[in-house]
């Protein structure tokens, strides 16, 4: 009676840390699976388990250190009960069968399965299991630290370095397989908004600007009637100033700010010339990427691209490149769609 009741408690203890065992290959791949920028999110929004979860994965060789030795642990904790009850039931001739059985027990029960369905949902695992192995963490912190010391010296001397393990910032070209494999969680405008836009540094101001030949502009050698009929009739928000040549560039006038003068008629070229803007050059092959933080640095709107001698090669804008990103939210025909944009924009 006494040895059933033996065997009752060591096989209760066994399914207890089989459980166990089950729990931590579970979390371990929920952690190591969890999605870095979902837990981001949660953490900057408050989440108390996905800032502890993000604490834990800042140095994931510890993480990883305390979790297999918990697990190895159990394992052999496992392993020894599974010994004393083969041989109670069976005799030494068991203890084969008795190893056989439990490794296909850790296997499947406590391997294979529970990381099988951490995969699937990490967030779910990940976030509570942190609040559990986080303060583990602090407790067995000597002795997690002791092996993480000596896993780290073996790791140097075959050339590796445990802090690449914290690198797990996206490129250009898995950030673009993301979007792409968001499916139905983005809709396809956005979608391709977002990859236009990691594209950016793909695509040249080249690619967009009104080139030279197409430039509208004010031509102050002109009669200034001419001028000012120009300014009346332009259906475009800024006109370069030039004399001559449009690579005698002058400035930039906005055509809001004028409107009043143009209806006055003693309204002059001097006058028009104190209300100019400073012309803002750039040269050709600038990825708009890299022009888009120009517009912002300089506070301009309005760019001129020039080549290697400073000859002017064409116009781009800031609406340009926003065009670019979102398409042509007016769907203005492209023959009549310079950078000198509408006054209603």
């Amino acid at each position: 009676m006494g040895d059933d009741q033996s065997i009752s408690l060591l096989l209760g203890l066994l399914f207890f840390l089989l459980i166990l065992s089950a729990l931590t290959s579970c979390s371990e791949a929920a952690l190591l699976s969890v999605n870095r920028y979902r837990l981001k999110h949660k953490a900057l929004k408050g989440n108390k388990a996905a800032i502890l979860t993000e604490k834990l994965l800042e140095k994931p060789d510890r993480l990883i250190g305390l979790i297999l030795l918990i697990n190895n642990a159990v394992n052999v904790s496992s392993a020894s009960i599974v010994t004393l009850i083969t041989l109670r039931i069976g005799g030494e001739g068991a203890l084969v069968i008795g190893s056989i059985i439990l490794t296909l027990v850790l296997l499947i029960f406590a391997e294979i399965t529970p990381k099988t369905f951490a995969v699937k949902y990490p967030s779910k695992i990940a976030l509570p299991a942190s609040l559990i192995y986080y303060p583990l963490l602090k407790i067995f912190s000597p002795v997690v630290l002791f092996v993480s010391f000596i896993v780290n010296l073996v790791l140097k001397l075959f050339g590796f370095d445990s802090n690449d393990l914290k690198g797990q910032a996206l490129n250009s070209a898995e950030l673009k397989a993301a979007v792409t494999e968001s499916g139905e969680y983005v809709p396809d405008d956005h979608q391709q908004m977002l990859l236009t836009i990691l594209d950016l540094e793909n695509i040249d101001v080249d690619d967009v600007m009104v080139p030279r030949q197409e430039i509208i502009g004010l031509d102050l050698n002109e009669p200034w009637e001419d001028s000012i009929k120009v300014l009346k009739s332009t259906k475009y928000s800024r006109l370069p100033l030039y004399r001559d040549d449009i690579d005698q560039i002058i400035g930039v006038v906005r055509v809001r700010d004028v409107l009043s003068d143009i209806m006055n008629p003693e309204f002059s070229e001097s006058q028009l010339l104190r209300k100019i803007q400073t012309p803002f050059y750039i040269p050709e092959g600038t990825p708009l990427s890299k022009q888009l933080i120009n517009f912002k640095e300089h506070n301009h709107r309005f760019a001129f691209v020039v080549d290697e001698y400073g000859d002017i090669q064409g116009i781009v804008t800031i609406e340009d490149v926003i065009r670019e990103i979102i398409g042509d939210i007016n769907k203005i025909d492209k023959a009549t769609d310079l950078e000198l944009h509408k006054l209603s924009d």
